[in-house]
């Protein structure tokens, strides 16, 4: 069955086009033959755990073909994929909500080398039987990266039940892509080239004989003309480089809309190691034997402290939110976020940025502190925190510390939305709906609205829903579409099933409204309204739904919770309510 988007319910009631839908594929696993692969490392390749984790694998040793058949899937919706640690493949036939919004970033050029199997396994598995010829003849693999921005989808974390279509082999989803330019060539180990170097491998006899041009993609001199405000990449620097995959849960984390900390700073992201079991991170590659400081483990305090004196800044970053968590001294956790954000953590950034604004606004009168805090938060946004272009927004948004410029909040909203950051999205489409900085344009609103929801926000689903079902700003009723959206919120939240009932019941859909009620009809997660509904429809019946006097008993009963909960199903079932303390 074919799936219906959010947006393209929005566009049900915008007669616009919605850039959802579809699915890509692949085409054939592009996984290495395992055995050639075994035979030339002499062991095993490196496996995910039962439960694969996060993952960050390098896709600079795609062919062509394949890599071209992973940006369509792209484009279609949310890339879902099976990962192994040794093989990547895009699901066919299984789709997922949502869609990739480009954001440029800070420019980064690096090089990596590696030097042994293990490094070739963990990193580049697609090519490794290729590749670990040319390192026994004594040759390392060098990597040349330039990335420039990101494709995100909104969406951090997602569970199977969301997912639609034949999606039995599917573990992880690709929430972003870094995009650039790469180069992948031999080389001499122990003696990294310059990235300018390796995009010019082969080129002249004297790089030839240096070293061999494996695969390239993009022009370095085109990526060089990025800017982090640009709308979308130079044209000849949008490759795939690494992709950010999140594995599918069993049942989402809290995500409502939390602030936590000094000043609403975020709860904040810890840097997770993308490795296979058993490898470190560093120096941007997966390795065994790592001579450079690595990223710790997130809950590892004492691992995070000694790599973070070390110099690396993920695992500073890490360190500052474990010691945030704990309550420690203050002073312990701004130094390390402060590192951290100085070795370029954008989500370091955001936390450390709201440490420097002043207590009141008559604290500063020159606005030194603010516009120092400010500039740290514009960093982290530049260098792709979602999170610290939502801080931006949300001081410039408000007379908050007396920079209130609402022009340059929308801007950094809408940044921080096509970087995935939920909030931003909801925040922005209001500005829409009321044109507050922006001209007013409900349509837009719905868009930015429906991101958030796909991210899995479950209240913006409902309010999405709401504003449809209502026709609230100007926005022509729909009910339909509404549906479509309050059955989305029902799946992430108990809470938002009253919603889904009520669309279904105003389509004379009975069953299914039943069915929704029923879902939200439970003790802590619920709703009695739910109950109160739902058990309505079992005592009178309707067409499709029979009379069923036991699941009206029950849902009053629910409601009623002995005399502690909805008065009127503690009347039906005789209860007394009992009084307030």
């Amino acid at each position: 069955m074919k799936r219906i988007f959010l947006l393209s319910a929005v566009a049900m009631v915008t007669a616009l086009s919605a850039s959802c839908g579809g699915s890509g594929a692949m085409g054939e696993a592009v996984a290495p033959d395992e055995q050639k692969a075994q035979d030339v490392l002499g062991g095993e390749m490196p496996t995910c755990t039962e439960n694969p984790d996060y993952a960050e694998p390098l896709i600079v040793d795609l062919s062509p073909n394949d890599r071209l058949d992973l940006e369509v899937a792209m484009k279609g919706g949310v890339a879902v994929v099976r990962y192994d640690c040794q093989s990547l493949k895009v699901v066919k036939g299984c789709t997922m909500a949502g869609k990739y919004e480009f954001a440029g970033v800070s420019r980064k050029e690096h090089v990596v080398q590696m030097t042994s199997s293990d490094e070739l396994a963990a990193n580049l598995p697609l090519s490794i039987a290729k590749l670990s010829a040319e390192m026994q003849r004594g040759r390392s693999i060098d990597v040349a990266m330039v990335m420039v921005g990101k494709r995100s989808a909104a969406a951090h974390e997602a569970t199977k039940k969301e997912l639609e279509g034949r999606c039995d082999d599917a573990t992880h989803f690709v929430r972003a892509a870094s995009v650039g330019a790469f180069s992948l060539a031999t080389g001499t180990r122990g003696k990294v080239a310059a990235v300018a170097e390796l995009f010019g491998a082969g080129t002249s006899g004297k790089s030839e004989a240096a070293r061999q041009a494996m695969n390239k993609d993009g022009s370095l001199p085109s990526c060089r003309e990025s800017k982090p405000d640009a709308p979308s990449p130079p044209g000849e620097c949008q490759s795939a480089i690494r992709l950010e995959l999140m594995p599918f849960v069993a049942t989402r984390s809290d995500d409502k809309k939390k602030e936590g900390g000094d000043k609403g700073a975020k709860a904040g992201r810890a840097a997770k190691n993308p490795c296979p079991p058993g490898f470190d991170f560093a120096d941007e590659i997966c390795t065994k034997s790592a001579d450079q400081p690595t990223l710790c483990a997130p809950d590892d305090e004492t691992d995070c402290s000694a790599q973070c004196s070390k110099g690396h800044p993920g695992s500073c970053h890490n360190l500052g939110l474990l010691l945030k968590k704990a309550k420690k001294p203050k002073d312990k956790w701004i130094a390390a976020f402060k590192t951290a954000c100085e070795g370029n953590v954008g989500d370091a950034c955001s936390q450390y940025g709201w440490q420097l604004y002043p207590d009141e606004i008559k604290d500063d009168p020159g606005l030194e502190k603010t516009k120092a805090a400010l500039a740290i938060h514009k960093k982290g946004c530049d260098l792709g925190s979602g999170d610290a272009c939502d801080d931006v927004g949300t001081v410039t948004e408000d007379n908050i510390f007396g920079v209130e410029n609402k022009k340059m909040a929308v801007e950094y909203y809408r940044r921080g939305c096509k970087l995935g950051n939920a909030i931003s999205c909801w925040a922005l489409a209001y500005k829409y709906f009321k044109g507050q900085g922006v001209d007013k344009n409900p349509l837009i609103g719905l868009k930015l609205l429906a991101r958030s929801c796909d991210a899995g926000v479950a209240d913006d689903c409902f309010e999405l829903g709401k504003i449809i079902f209502e026709g609230k700003f100007g926005v022509p009723k729909n009910t339909g579409a509404a549906y479509t959206v309050h059955k989305r919120g029902c799946l992430l939240e108990r809470s938002n099933c009253d919603a889904a009932g009520d669309a279904a019941a105003a389509l004379s859909k009975w069953k299914t409204a039943a069915e929704h009620y029923e879902r939200g009809c439970h003790v802590d997660e619920g709703t009695w309204s739910a109950c109160l509904s739902g058990a309505t429809i079992y005592e009178k019946g309707k067409p499709g739904v029979p009379k069923n006097p036991g699941k009206a008993k029950l849902m009053w009963s629910t409601a009623c919770e002995n005399g502690e909960g909805e008065d009127k199903a503690c009347a039906k079932l005789g209860i007394p309510m009992k009084p307030d303390d």
